[in-house]
């Protein structure tokens, strides 16, 4: 189905499930015409009565898309949040890859949820502490007021931002549209032991080729921002810049990307970007 509906455009095909979408009602109509002219042209006959024209909101792969952008169903939210703490491995286990369905919509998930991860260490027991509680307790508030991500566009300017803790690191893709800005998504990485281990202008540095290549699907392409509260790493993208041949090596792999790097500060209380 997928090769047979590669020329539609707005189109999304997943197994048997077609989704198709228009920014507006016209440009919505004429991608429905396409897809089904070409579907008859292959002689694939759809069941009438589980098609739905022309809705504001859907659902779709476990998510509900609407005009106020990508939100995870809410079944999806309720059994996290009626999930009761675990009492064994298998059942934490299961509440984390609960939350992993919902990653995107978490902001420094890697290091939110550490604990708990620890605690799935082969070495380590089953012993349920107070910093365990709390992480659960923690991602079950996040999760309860989770809100909606924006809709990818390739022509608004687009910003990424990223952030290291000792345990993980974190970054958010930011778009823009009349001077508002909107989530596209959060994205998070455990590091490693020996990552652990990194100086930390390693670190930041790893936080940067992470985060652009994590985001690759919307940054490669186009021109974005990208913050750092990290003044150091600056000029490791000037030209007379001597980092180490590991972070060379780092910077190898984001040469293809398009960006500037801007700064960011506080001030009298606001966040501010120097670009």
């Amino acid at each position: 189905m997928e090769s047979i509906l590669a020329e539609c455009e707005n189109t999304v095909v997943f197994i048997d499930d077609i989704m198709i979408f228009g920014s507006t009602e016209e440009e919505h109509d004429l991608a429905v015409k396409h897809t089904l002219s070409v579907l008859n042209r292959y002689g694939i006959m759809l069941n009438i009565h589980k098609c739905k024209f022309k809705q504001t909101e859907i659902s779709f792969l476990g998510h509900i898309l609407s005009p106020e952008g990508v939100a995870p169903a809410d079944e999806k939210v309720q059994s996290i949040l009626q999930f009761r703490p675990p009492q064994s491995k298998e059942e934490l286990r299961s509440f984390l890859g609960l939350v992993t369905y919902v990653s995107r919509f978490i902001p420094n998930l890697a290091t939110v949820n550490y604990p708990l991860r620890e605690l799935l260490k082969r070495e380590a027991g089953f012993d349920w502490k107070r910093e365990h509680q709390e992480s659960f307790d923690q991602l079950k508030r996040m999760i309860g007021s989770l809100h909606h991500l924006g809709y990818y566009d390739p022509k608004d300017r687009t910003l990424l931002i990223t952030d290291a803790s000792g345990v993980g690191l974190g970054a958010v893709l930011l778009q823009f549209k009349n001077n508002q800005p909107r989530v596209i998504g959060y994205a998070s990485k455990s590091l490693s032991e020996t990552e652990k281990k990194y100086p930390p202008i390693e670190k930041e540095a790893l936080r940067i080729v992470w985060g652009v290549e994590r985001f690759k699907i919307y940054l490669l392409g186009i021109h974005f921002e990208l913050e750092t509260d990290h003044r150091p790493l600056e000029a490791l993208f000037t030209a007379t810049s001597r980092p180490t041949a590991r972070i060379e090596r780092w910077m190898l792999r984001i040469q293809a990307f398009k960006f500037k790097v801007g700064f960011f500060f506080v001030q009298n209380g606001k966040d501010e970007f120097n670009f």
